[in-house]
């Protein structure tokens, strides 16, 4: 039996999308009762090199409009959902460009 990724991990991004202007937006949806916070990581790579990296403390499911931050299509992207930066445990798994509707 293969278990669906709302039945696998706690926590998971819908409806990914990067506008035209390269605003990064998403829904943030917990499958799992229980939590309170959780940490979005997005790492932007440039031929395999990390470029950059922002996190997003989030307290609540619903969209997201990660406070305008924007990210180059042609530029490898992973999100990743931590419970915190601190214990860096995954609540999800790891989301790419092929991911972005």
């Amino acid at each position: 039996i293969t278990l669906s990724e709302k039945e696998k991990y706690a926590v998971s991004l819908e409806n990914i999308t990067v506008n035209a202007d390269g605003k990064l937006g998403a829904a943030l949806v917990y499958n799992s009762e229980n939590i309170d916070t959780v940490s979005v990581i997005s790492a932007v790579y440039n031929n395999g090199i990390m470029e950059s990296v922002k996190e997003f403390s989030l307290s609540a499911e619903g969209n997201i409009d990660f406070n305008g931050y924007t990210v180059d299509k042609n530029k490898e992207l992973k999100l990743f959902i931590w419970n915190s930066l601190n214990d860096m445990i995954p609540m999800s798994r790891v989301y790419t460009n092929a991911d972005i509707q």
